[in-house]
């Protein structure tokens, strides 16, 4: 059975309030739908380039940006070739990707996002 090594003190049980009335004020917050474009292409690009660095892609930030960012309509397939192309030693096979690839779909403003 699991034993606890912590107490649970009065400061404790303060700051955890604390964090939940700060929680709780985020999640009623409103977001412009502007900014919540940004803040999902700027998730998308952080996530991409995290995922596939962990799989031993080179590909920097702004490289991973700039594929994102392409205006052309590409398939899952093509897209990962994009990738590939960018990272000269990693596999040239789509079929060989060990991570996903995403599909950006553009909004209205011309921002790319990932759904």
């Amino acid at each position: 059975m699991y034993q606890q090594v912590y107490t649970i003190t009065d400061q404790l049980l303060a700051v955890i309030a604390e964090i939940e009335r700060h929680r709780a004020k985020v999640q009623a917050s409103v977001i412009l739908p502007e900014r919540e474009i940004e803040l999902r292409y700027r998730a998308t690009v952080e996530a991409t380039h995290s995922s596939t660095s962990i799989e031993g892609n080179p590909l920097s930030r702004k490289q991973v940006e700039a594929v994102i960012s392409s205006k052309e309509r590409l398939t899952r397939n093509q897209y990962a070739q994009r990738i590939l192309s960018a990272a000269p030693h990693a596999a040239r096979n789509a079929n060989d990707l060990s991570f996903v690839c995403v599909i950006p779909i553009t909004h209205s403003s011309g921002i790319p996002f990932f759904q």
